[in-house]
């Protein structure tokens, strides 16, 4: 699946859910952004700083899905 944000930072990528066994399911994830774009919609200077934001974002909504999808089994 691919996605993309239209508001705030522009981001987009990808992600996969790949069935490992009966009990078990890995997502991968890809994002992409415009550095320029997010360090003015964090409001924090280049490097790290704009890394950290960005995947403490997705980390964040990778376990509302995992606790969306352990709640409906």
């Amino acid at each position: 699946m691919t996605w993309r944000i239209m508001n705030g930072a522009h981001l987009k990528g990808t992600f996969s859910v790949l069935p490992l066994d009966p009990q078990h399911t890995r997502v991968q994830v890809r994002v992409e952004y415009d550095p320029a774009t997010v360090k003015e919609t964090f409001g924090s200077p280049k490097g790290f700083a704009q890394v950290g934001a960005i995947e403490r974002l997705v980390r964040d909504d990778l376990r509302h899905l995992k606790d969306l999808a352990e709640d409906t089994r």
